[in-house]
């Protein structure tokens, strides 16, 4: 690059940090969705409808666009970036796993256990939750690539990853005012997170016909 530094290593450091926060997005995400869904879908009471509102509120605008308002309040770097994008990320598994359990609560075997005398944790544990997992994991799935996406986003507009780190999105903002003359700084990690977006939806998709075949 312009500084004399090897193009393959950084994209290969780069990668680590794309991929490694990609997946912490999405596993915080899913892991404060995945149980305030099945307490909203399951629990239809005040508590439930709070969930509910909390959810819509968030929904209701870009969940990029909230984080880049977090990062500015809270201030640039990696690990604040991470935290700025699971705080608009996890409404979307709420708002699955809600839509799911509305459903499978009206299976019998729930309402046995209802009429058995089980308490809420236990039914919602044990009967809702393995039945919620398979697009829960395909969701995470499909998410990675967005999730990838934002944090390279992020990166580039300066609010992610510092200089001189090796972030996919910060080398392709370093490689921008160069593209013409020097393109491989800005194409190069760019075209590595394409590849691997790419790679994680047709996983995702692949995944989702597996466990979903009456979806298909």
């Amino acid at each position: 690059d312009v500084y004399g530094r090897d193009m393959l290593s950084r994209v290969i450091f780069g990668a680590r940090i794309s991929l490694f926060g990609g997946a912490f997005i999405v596993f915080f995400a899913a892991l404060i969705g995945v149980p305030l869904g099945l307490w909203a879908g399951y629990n239809e009471g005040v508590s439930g409808a709070v969930i509910s509102k909390v959810v819509e509120l968030f929904l209701s605008f870009p969940s990029t666009l909230i984080a880049m308002a977090i990062s500015l309040l809270i201030g640039a770097g990696w690990f604040t970036a991470l935290i700025a994008l699971v705080i608009p990320w996890w409404p979307w598994y709420t708002r699955l796993v809600q839509g799911e359990v509305l459903s499978i609560k009206q299976m019998l075997y729930v309402e046995a256990a209802q009429m058995l005398g089980y308490g809420k944790i236990y039914i919602i544990f044990r009967h809702l939750l393995p039945n919620v997992m398979a697009p829960v994991i395909v969701m995470v799935l499909l998410d990675l690539g967005p999730a990838i996406i934002a944090i390279g986003l992020l990166s580039f507009l300066g609010l992610g990853t510092q200089p001189p780190m090796a972030d996919w999105g910060l080398m392709v903002w370093e490689g921008a005012p160069n593209i013409l003359s020097e393109w491989w700084i800005a194409i190069v990690p760019g075209t590595a997170m394409f590849i691997v977006v790419i790679a994680f939806n047709i996983f995702g998709d692949a995944l989702k016909d597996l466990l979903e075949p009456s979806g298909s």
